[in-house]
This record gives C-alpha cells, sequence and structure tokens, in this order.
C-alpha cells in the first residue's frame, strides 16, 4: 500500500510575498538544498520506509530531508534548535512553506533516517559552503580517492583525526571562501587556499596527502581510477 503524505506548500502563492521562496535571496544556501532535495537526490530509500498507509500523512520527505540538511548547513544539530528556527528565521520558514513540523516529529525523522540523511549530499554541501560553486550530486561524481590521518591544531597542543573523501570537479574559478566555517574551524586551520599542481610538485614541505598532485594530473588526462585511490596521509 503507498503512502499518502501531507502537502509539501512549498509552490503555493501568497499575498505578501506571491512565493515562500521570496522569503530570502536568490543565492541562498537554503534555496539550492531545496533545488536539490526536488530534482536531484534519491529519496527512495527513505521515502520507501513509509509502507503503511494508515494514520494521518506525515510531512513530505522531502521537505524533511531539506529542513534536517539545512539545519546541518547552519550549524544547527539538535531536534530542538531546528523546531524553533522552522517558526523564528526566514531561511527554515521558506523550507517549511508554512507548516512547521513541531520537535517530536524533527526528532523522530533524525532518528529513523539519521544516517540516510547525513549521506545525501555533504560533498555538494561544503563545495558550495566554501567555494560558493553549486552542483548536484550526480555531477559531483564518485569518490576518486580517500586518506586518513591525525593532524595537529594551530595551538600545538589539541590533535585532530581527518577521514576525507575525495572528488575531481571542473570549476569555473578557484576563489576560497571561509564564511561558512564552523566556529571551531578557524581556531585549528592556519590557512585555506587553493593551489595548482604545479604549486604543489614544487613546495618544499609536505602536502597531505601525499601523492595528490599525480593524482588530479592523471584525473585531468581522463585517467579516472575504477575504485577510490588510498592515498598516504604522511
Amino acid at each position: 500500500m503507498s503512502k499518502e503524505f501531507r502537502r509539501w506548500k512549498i509552490d503555493e502563492a501568497q499575498l505578501l510575498p506571491p512565493s515562500v521562496q521570496d522569503y530570502v535571496p536568490k543565492d541562498h544556501l537554503s534555496r539550492l538544498i531545496v533545488a536539490l532535495v526536488r530534482e536531484d537526490l534519491d529519496l527512495s530509500a527513505i521515502v520507501g520506509s513509509y509502507r503503511s498507509g494508515l494514520g494521518q500523512p506525515p510531512f513530505d520527505p522531502r521537505l524533511m530531508t531539506a529542513l534536517l540538511l539545512h539545519g546541518y548547513a547552519s550549524g544547527l544539530y539538535s531536534s530542538r534548535r531546528i523546531a524553533k528556527a522552522a517558526v523564528g528565521r526566514a531561511d527554515f520558514m521558506m523550507i517549511v512553506a508554512g507548516d512547521p513540523p513541531d520537535l517530536r516529529t524533527i526528532s523522530g525523522v533524525l532518528r529513523r533516517h539519521f544516517q540516510a540523511v547525513g549521506a545525501l549530499f555533504v560533498p555538494v554541501l561544503q563545495l558550495a559552503e566554501e567555494t560558493g560553486d553549486a552542483c548536484t550530486e550526480s555531477g559531483l561524481g564518485r569518490v576518486v580517492a580517500t586518506c586518513a590521518g591525525v593532524w595537529p591544531a594551530q595551538d600545538g597542543e589539541r590533535r585532530f583525526f581527518a577521514a576525507d573523501s575525495f572528488f575531481f570537479l571542473r570549476v569555473a574559478h578557484s576563489v576560497v571562501s571561509t564564511d561558512a566555517q564552523e566556529p571551531l574551524e578557524p581556531s585549528v586551520l592556519t590557512s585555506h587556499r587553493c593551489s595548482t599542481v604545479g604549486t604543489q610538485r614544487a613546495a618544499t614541505y609536505a602536502i597531505a596527502p601525499l601523492g595528490l598532485a599525480d593524482l588530479v594530473t592523471g584525473l585531468a588526462t581522463g585517467d579516472v581510477p575504477e575504485s577510490p585511490v588510498r592515498l598516504p596521509w604522511s
């Protein structure tokens, strides 16, 4: 039996403004998230988990996915803070389109689908946050390399473990913005910049992960590995 969901009123016209999407600028990250959820992300695993046709229609999975992903992107990780934003912040109010789910609903969806939602498009989100480039999940492609290792913080006392996945994407520019960094990042990063393959090869210091320049050179000439390459951290 197919499940009927509560209608997501994202396109419903209103008197002021004409559309709920006008709550935020056209280039706002929340609009990118809504577009990706509606047009590109595969939510079949989440939708398929709703099998019963009994009871009140649940919220549209696209709405809930967009709401949770935008919460993560905005540094809101608790159900309570996301529920509060859904009735008090224009970007979140745009996503819920005047029909905000309550704390209990958000908490239940988060517990039920945390892994599925979290894995949907974290790399796409990071690309938009750090470079301003918008890309769909399919456009980003698959992972071409991975690495993991421990690195020291700027204060010389704290140490952090990082596990990274690498994608290959051609972009129109190489501008990096740190505006969307999480509160912890400025205290542990000494710099944040783009570098060319030539710069990496000529460097007199180690650039982690090792072998990145060779990998990019191969990718640029069409040599894409069949499975992710494991790059050494040091």
